[in-house]
């Protein structure tokens, strides 16, 4: 999952972005502040966080959050999910051989 989400150069992460700045000058202006900074991104073949630390209100706003950006952080809870999955998954399968 991390690797697919690095394969977008954090660009799958510029939601969350724009909504801790939306909160800080409007969702609207926001946008606009993500629209060309993904361009730029784009354009100079970067990353998000390349492209927005580049940009003083983006830098701003992750200096306040460095995690904003962090694949890691948007992974939630899905490694707890799937090992809990894992785990049910082998405790039934110990209750089927004891059954048989």
């Amino acid at each position: 999952m991390a690797a697919n989400l690095e394969r977008t150069k954090g660009m799958i992460l510029s939601e969350g972005l724009t909504f801790k700045l939306a909160s800080k000058m409007g969702k609207q202006s926001a946008h606009a502040v993500l629209k060309q900074v993904v361009a730029a991104a784009h354009e100079g073949n970067v990353s998000l966080r390349e492209a927005a630390e580049a940009n003083e209100q983006l830098s701003r706003v992750l200096q306040e959050d460095p995690e904003l950006l962090d694949v890691r952080s948007h992974l939630g809870r899905a490694p707890l999910i799937a090992d809990a999955a894992v785990n049910l998954a082998r405790s039934n399968r110990k209750c089927d051989a004891t059954v048989s």
